[in-house]
């Protein structure tokens, strides 16, 4: 396991690099016809294949209880925090 340093500082790199390619996606689903409801559900989904794969990554064990607490975060703040940004496109 690299340093907390290090790790750090490859977390704040991903989550530059996603929050970059936010915006260009949105704009790329909304011009081929997708509303912003649905392009907001599309991120959305995204997060919650990438949240996983993360946590894979991490080597973290993960209850279920875990599992449903990360669902409505991700609910509650992915999906809601996409719906209004999306709809400001």
């Amino acid at each position: 396991m690299p340093s907390t340093f290090s790790q750090g500082v490859l977390f704040a790199l991903c989550a530059a690099a996603l929050t970059a390619t936010i915006g260009v996606l949105s704009k790329i689903l909304m011009s081929v016809g997708f509303t912003a409801s649905s392009v907001a559900v599309i991120k959305t989904l995204l997060g919650c294949v990438l949240l996983p794969i993360l946590l894979f990554f991490l080597k973290r064990p993960a209850t279920s209880s875990q599992w449903i607490q990360a669902a409505i975060c991700a609910f509650l703040g992915i999906f809601v925090l996409f719906h209004f940004e999306t709809s400001v496109y």
